[in-house]
């Protein structure tokens, strides 16, 4: 049965690193373990590690490696936890070792997608001067849940969707459509911006008149 003797020890910026020499082709074998996983194990020099032993130790190693790129994205901004993963398997992380990380930084705080939401919702709207449906559109694109999307849009108050309107209509449309043409092609683009039928002829009704 192939097992694996510990040759070194230390402590590198990232974590625990422990090598081990495999019996049975000899090769070194190098593991990056979290603190608490190291201890856990209580691993040092000479001790023999069981083929089985390695396999949960390997899983770890992955996981903390997955843990320290995906800790690098998130320091360049936030992120949903599906965005996360998909932006880690790019970089050639097994899905899921990705997924473990993510789920590691989920329970630390560092995603929160209600709290995420809301704030690029309400920043959609004052910033872009975007309508719910447009919000959504692109949150959900982002890989947010629905349920987390649907509290965001709904926690931008109305009178902040009403006012992102106004803003559009009064920078690009000052002046009353000349015809029936023009009318349709300015609720089309506000329609493309999210903004809903109502909204828009709520928003003609007290701009035009």
């Amino acid at each position: 049965m192939i097992s694996y003797t510990v040759c070194n020890v230390y402590e590198s910026d990232e974590g625990i690193v422990c090598e081990l020499v495999s019996s049975d082709s000899g090769e070194k074998l190098s593991l990056l373990l979290r603190i608490s996983d190291y201890y856990d194990a209580r691993l040092s020099a000479g001790d023999v590690v069981t083929d089985e032993e390695f396999e949960r130790l390997y899983e770890k190693s992955e996981t903390a490696r997955a843990l320290i790129r995906a800790e690098r994205m998130l320091s360049y901004g936030v992120c949903s936890k599906k965005q996360l993963v998909l932006k880690l398997r790019r970089v050639g992380i097994d899905e899921k070792y990705a997924n473990n990380a993510a789920d590691i930084l989920e329970e630390r705080g560092y995603i929160d997608e209600n709290e995420q939401a809301k704030r690029a919702a309400l920043a959609y709207c004052r910033q872009k001067h975007w309508g719910r449906r447009r919000i959504v559109a692109d949150l959900l694109s982002k890989g947010y849940e629905k349920e987390a999307v649907m509290l965001a849009v709904n926690d931008v108050p109305r009178e902040e969707y009403t006012k992102a309107l106004s803003t559009v209509i009064e920078r690009k449309y000052p002046a009353p459509p000349d015809d029936r043409k023009e009318r349709d092609r300015r609720i089309a683009a506000l329609l493309r911006l999210g903004f809903s039928m109502s909204e828009i002829t709520e928003a003609f009704l007290e701009n035009y008149n």
